[in-house]
């Protein structure tokens, strides 16, 4: 674990966009090679600065983050891909009341994976009836969250295939949980990222290889012939064989930092390019990119080739007040580790208060050189 200062980072070649300096890494994980994979924030509401960062180890199972990234948990429980964490779950066993819940797809034997999170210590403990079966192949993405009619929590699971399940959970009688699916489509190719907007009732599924899809959440439009979709953007070529899009393959991480009412900004990880997309929450309207460093005692350490990512905006505690962004960093020497960077500092880079989008050199996706200075958390081409 390192906690560095307000440093910049930079790429030392045609870097087309803002570089925002990352102050936290995570301890790494234990296992050498491709592991890490997708992280996720647990909002501590008593104590906002001792929130927890939840990532998955996908040779292991999910380990537990302090939000200096100091390691304090491991659940070694199989080959864990993405996480989500739901917060103020209504629930009527041990006593009515609400309760926190983290979600993960486990690779292994392809199971939804579900933990309660102790809201005094922040330790997390198997959900009473989990883990739950899927009828997917090889578990790949995971988001949930409450439905908006009746309160019970909703998890979104999809596979290397472009299956897609929503389950629904309800809690019964003696305490223990039970899913039900309550909608099944098919994307296309493979996907992986997801999240779930219930402001605006749509569900966000990133095709790794073809662009972001936007469909209505169950409730908000789905129909029996399958839900309504658009494409909000497209993989750019050469790689993606399209033109005129702003993202590149894979198309990884997709996560919400959400604003007053349906305002906020859709943060997509670009892993081909070493970035993040950045859309407008009420619009879907591409707003720019950006990248990260993080300068820490071995020297820079650009984050790169990012599978996924989590922002929020609840506060954090003094050091993150409008909340942060958490990825998963693939090149941290032999073993990989989460980055964390202070949102005001991508606020700053995409000038997103003032409702203004900085583009790259040349365009969206345009080449250009990066340029950096030594004092600044936020270096721009």
């Amino acid at each position: 674990m390192v906690v560095a200062g307000l440093g910049v980072g930079v790429f030392a070649e045609q870097n087309p966009w803002p570089v925002v300096q990352c102050q936290v890494e995570t301890t790494p994980i234990a296992k050498e090679g491709d592991a890490a994979d997708d992280p996720a924030v647990w909002v501590n509401a008593a104590d906002p600065a001792r929130s927890l960062i939840i990532g998955t180890d996908k040779k292991a199972g999910l380990h537990v983050y302090t939000l200096g990234g100091v390691q304090v948990q491991s659940l070694l429980d199989g080959r864990m891909n993405n996480v989500d964490v739901l917060h103020n779950v209504p629930a009527s066993v041990p006593a009515p009341g609400t309760v926190d819940m983290v979600f993960a797809s486990n690779r292994t034997g392809d199971l939804l994976a579900a933990y309660l999170v102790d809201r005094a210590t922040g330790v997390l403990s198997v959900l009473p009836g989990g883990p739950f079966d899927t009828d997917l192949k090889e578990v790949y993405g995971v988001c949930a969250y409450l439905d908006s009619a009746t309160g019970l929590p909703h998890v979104v699971v999809n596979d290397k295939t472009g299956a897609v399940r929503i389950y629904r959970l309800a809690q019964g009688n003696a305490g223990a949980w039970s899913t039900a699916v309550v909608s099944s489509f098919h994307v296309g190719t493979q996907v992986e990222g997801c999240v779930a907007d219930t402001a605006n009732g749509w569900l966000y599924i990133g095709e790794e290889c073809v662009g972001l899809w936007r469909y209505p959440l169950p409730g908000y439009g789905h129909t029996e012939e399958g839900p309504a979709r658009t494409l909000v953007d497209v993989v750019r070529g050469p790689l993606g064989g399209k033109d005129g899009g702003n993202l590149a393959r894979d198309v990884e991480g997709v996560s919400i930092w959400e604003g007053p009412g349906r305002s906020g900004w859709i943060v997509v990880s670009c892993q081909g390019e070493d970035r993040y997309a950045v859309y407008s929450r009420e619009t879907g309207v591409y707003v720019g990119s950006f990248r990260l460093s993080f300068a820490g005692p071995n020297g820079l350490d650009p984050v790169t080739h990012t599978d996924g990512v989590t922002v929020t905006s609840a506060p954090l505690g003094p050091a993150f007040p409008r909340g942060a962004i958490v990825v998963q960093d693939d090149n941290n020497g032999s073993m990989q580790n989460f980055k964390v960077a202070d949102w005001r500092l991508v606020e700053e880079a995409l000038s997103l208060n003032s409702g203004v989008g900085v583009k790259p050199a040349g365009g969206a996706g345009g080449m250009g050189v990066g340029g950096a200075s030594p004092t600044s958390p936020v270096s721009r081409p």
